[in-house]
C-alpha cells in the first residue's frame, strides 16, 4: 500500500490523479501548476511520462502508463513531480528534489458484485456531476465518464475529466472515459488524449474489470461530416469504419467469452433519430455486437432516460439483440447570458451474478427509476 490515507500536500498538484482504465493498462493522469518532469512508482518499479526516452518537461499535464497487472497486484502507487525551470542543452535547471504523494488503489475484483456509476452529459457542471457520482460512496468500484464533459474551446476545459474523475474516485479506483460528441468540439479537442485514458491513442477500446468485459465505442459527432456546423474539418466516417474492424478483432480474439458479463459503453445511442444518416455504418456495428451479445449497452447524449429492451430496430437496417439504457439527465436554463443549472442525473449500475440493476439517481442521491436485466 502507498499510504493514500495520509494528508500529504504536493505544492504544485492541480488536478487528479485519476487512474484511467483503457485496454489492459492504466493511464494515471494529473496536472500541475508549473511545468516539469513526472513519473509513477508501483510494484517496486518506476514508470515515466516520456517521449522517445526523453522526460517531458514542457508540460503541466502528466500521463503515465502502468501495466494493469502491476497496479492491481500492488494495490497502490506514488506520483512524483519535479519542477523544471529551464531545459537547456547542458545542465538544465530544476528542483533538486521531487515532490510525491502516495495513493491506495482498489481494482475491480472477481466473484463480487460490482458497483459502477455512469456520468454522462456534465457539460461543464463539474460540482453537480461529482455530487451525483457519490451515490455509492465508499462502495463504488468503478466510474465511467460517458461523454460530453464539456466543449473544448480552451485547454482549461480539458481538465474537466480530471476534476470530476478525482472528485468522485480520489485516485483510488478505476475510471473509464468514453468520448462524446461535444468532447470533440473546439480548438483544444485534439489535445484531449493527454488528459485521459486511451489505447494506442484511440478513444475506442476494450477492457476487463473483474468478471466484466467492457467495450468503449466512440461515435464522434452526431451528424454527417459534411454538416455545415463542422466546416469540413471532420472525418469521422473513416474513424467509425475503423471501429467496425475493431469489433471484428474482438470477435476474432473471443476474450469476451471468458467473462460473466459484457457491457458496452457508447455516448450516443445508436438508434437516436439524428443517427439515421449514418445508419449503414451503425448497422455494421450492431451486427457485430449481436455476435458478442452484450448484457447491455449504456448511453447518454439525449439528456433523458430510457430503457429499450432487446429487439429494437435500427432504421430498418438491423435489430439490436441486446438492451440499451440511455441514462443521463441534464437541464439548464440561460438567464442573462449565464447558463444556470437545474437538474442532473446519472446511472448507478450494480452488476451481480444473477442480475444487473440500473438505478437513475440525481445529485441529491435520490433514486428516480430502476431497471433490472
Amino acid at each position: 500500500m502507498q499510504g493514500g490515507g495520509m494528508e500529504i500536500i504536493m505544492k504544485h498538484l492541480e488536478h487528479g490523479p485519476v487512474v484511467f482504465l483503457a485496454g489492459e493498462h492504466y493511464d494515471i493522469v494529473w496536472t500541475t501548476s508549473v511545468q516539469g518532469a513526472a513519473w509513477v512508482k508501483s510494484g517496486g518499479r518506476e514508470y515515466y511520462d516520456t517521449v522517445t526516452g526523453i522526460l517531458r518537461t514542457e508540460d503541466t499535464v502528466h500521463k503515465v502508463t502502468v501495466p494493469k497487472e502491476v497496479l492491481d497486484a500492488e494495490g497502490g502507487y506514488t506520483i512524483f513531480f519535479r519542477q523544471v525551470f529551464e531545459k537547456t542543452s547542458y545542465r538544465p535547471k530544476s528542483e533538486e528534489k521531487a515532490e510525491s504523494r502516495g495513493f491506495d488503489f482498489r481494482p475491480v475484483r472477481k466473484n463480487a458484485e460490482v458497483n459502477i456509476y455512469v456520468i454522462g452529459d456534465a457539460h461543464g457542471f463539474y460540482k453537480e456531476a461529482i455530487a451525483e457520482g457519490g451515490y455509492f460512496g465508499d462502495e463504488l468500484d468503478m466510474l465511467v465518464l460517458n461523454g460530453d464533459i464539456a466543449d473544448n474551446d480552451i485547454v482549461a476545459q480539458l481538465g474537466g475529466v480530471l476534476e470530476i474523475g478525482f472528485g468522485v474516485t480520489h485516485g483510488n479506483i478505476p475510471t473509464v472515459h468514453v468520448r462524446g460528441n461535444h468532447d470533440v468540439r473546439g480548438s483544444a479537442a485534439t489535445l484531449l488524449h493527454r488528459f485521459t485514458g486511451t489505447d494506442k491513442g484511440r478513444f475506442y477500446f476494450d477492457f476487463s474489470a473483474g468478471d466484466i468485459y467492457g467495450i468503449a465505442l466512440d461515435c464522434g459527432e452526431d451528424k454527417l461530416d459534411s454538416h455545415i456546423e463542422y466546416g469540413g474539418l471532420n472525418v469521422f466516417d473513416v474513424y467509425r469504419r475503423k471501429q467496425t474492424e475493431f469489433l471484428d478483432s474482438i470477435i476474432g480474439k473471443g476474450d469476451y467469452r471468458k467473462h460473466r458479463r459484457v457491457i458496452v459503453f457508447c455516448h450516443i445511442p445508436l438508434v437516436t433519430e439524428r443517427n439515421e444518416p449514418m445508419a449503414d455504418i451503425y448497422a455494421e456495428w450492431v451486427r457485430r455486437l449481436n455476435v458478442i451479445r452484450p448484457d447491455v449497452m449504456i448511453c447518454a447524449h439525449e439528456h433523458r432516460t430510457d430503457f429499450a429492451a432487446a429487439g429494437g430496430n435500427l432504421f430498418d437496417r438491423a435489430t439490436l439483440e441486446f438492451p440499451v439504457m440511455t441514462g443521463s439527465v441534464l437541464e439548464a436554463e440561460w438567464i442573462d447570458e449565464v447558463c444556470c443549472f437545474r437538474d442532473i442525473a446519472g446511472t448507478a449500475v450494480s452488476v451481480g451474478n444473477e442480475r444487473i440493476l440500473m438505478r437513475v439517481t440525481d445529485f441529491e442521491k435520490k433514486v428516480r427509476e430502476e431497471y433490472t436485466i
